[in-house]
């Protein structure tokens, strides 16, 4: 009698091997399926939403009973939107090879990418993203009289890109531990062309793959975005020169402060523009925050930017007092022009030029710069 139901035992057991076989080769279907859901909420709230036919077929996706044909299906629809594929092995050492998505970046605006992660090691870990092409194009001045040089002018060419992770709601800030599982970057150009970027991947200190193979180079092609000419109009109706703060609409300032370089300063969000001037922005909507100085109202304006090559947009400067009228001179006699040399970087020191636009744009009648 024992022997029979020793025998009954392992008939059950082989009874169910032939599905619990294929289920351990296959992630977790509930987790890739909530991860990809929200992957995909995540790409609407960036201004990328998957397309009509991708959203179907996701949700079908989604609905697919079989665990192996369900897996399949969600990553033929996140695939092609991949740049680069991380795997993560058992021993937690990364290393990266190129994935489908078209390398195709926008001149002075933010692309969205996916990244899919094979992560065998069930690592909970934030997936970090750096680049030696988007390493600061600045150091801060330390205030020294005669301070060295420490980013050439070789190094601003190199340093044309900005990398950021999207580790917000919905998304987690760390890797979920899935075996299967999408990530987001984004990537800001700040030239035209075609340029290479170095991305490398990491999930700590000491996980880079031997051999560099956690870092891919990838060749862009950055195209290139709209001129956008301002005319800038005083309370008088003369042309002159205005204060802008331009942010799209997730409030991210244009042109990116990380990349900017003379006469526009990392260190502020607004750049100043003369009447016919230009500032390059990607196609898109824009909240534009515009005024000159503290004699001038601040006000507010929504433009649209459509995909030409030139666009053109007037702002009229409205005043609340004009205190020359009375006798009165603005004026700043201690002015630092942006540190002791720039931050100690691209240039060696800011020039008078500059200096001049920041005074007019902030209606300064008399300044003295350091």
């Amino acid at each position: 009698m024992r022997r029979l139901h020793i025998l009954i035992a392992t008939a059950c057991l082989s009874s169910l091997l032939p599905s619990l076989v294929p289920a351990a080769q296959v992630p977790r279907v509930e987790g890739v399926a909530a991860q990809a859901k929200r992957v995909a909420e995540a790409l609407e709230y960036l201004g990328q939403p998957l397309t009509p036919k991708q959203q179907r077929a996701l949700r079908d996706a989604v609905q697919e009973m079989d665990d192996a044909k369900a897996v399949a299906a969600i990553q033929s629809v996140l695939d092609p939107l991949t740049l680069a594929v991380v795997n993560i092995n058992p021993e937690s050492r990364v290393k990266v090879t190129r994935g489908a998505a078209p390398s195709v970046l926008m001149e002075q605006g933010w692309s969205v990418f996916l990244v899919k992660v094979h992560n065998e090691a069930g690592v909970t870990a934030p997936l970090d993203v750096q680049s030696p092409n988007a390493a600061p194009v600045y150091k801060r001045a330390t205030g020294h009289a005669d301070p060295t040089l420490q980013v050439t002018p070789s190094d601003v060419a190199d340093r044309w890109m900005d990398v950021q992770t999207f580790d917000r709601q919905p998304l987690n800030k760390t890797l979920s531990g899935l075996e299967v599982e999408y990530r987001i970057i984004q990537l800001y150009s700040r030239d035209r062309g075609k340029r290479e970027a170095t991305l490398g991947f990491a999930v700590g200190q000491g996980t880079q793959d031997l051999g560099f193979r956690n870092s891919l180079a990838v060749l862009f092609e950055c195209r290139p975005a709209v001129k956008v000419v301002v005319e800038v109009l005083d309370d008088d109706g003369a042309p002159t020169t205005g204060q802008f703060v331009i942010r799209d609409g997730r409030g991210r300032v244009y042109p990116a402060r990380s990349r900017r370089l003379e006469p526009d300063f990392f260190f502020h969000d607004q750049i100043y523009r003369h009447s016919g001037e230009f500032v390059v922005l990607p196609p898109g909507e824009y909240n534009v925050t515009y005024t000159r100085g503290p004699e001038y109202h601040i006000l507010h304006r929504q433009i649209t930017v459509p995909a030409v090559e030139t666009h053109r947009e007037q702002f009229r400067l409205k005043r609340w007092i004009k205190l020359i009228d009375h006798g009165w001179y603005s004026g700043d006699h201690h002015i630092h022009a942006a540190g002791c040399a720039h931050y100690e970087s691209p240039t060696q020191g800011v020039s008078p030029e500059t200096m001049m636009r920041h005074l007019q744009g902030e209606d300064v009648n008399v300044g003295c710069v350091l």
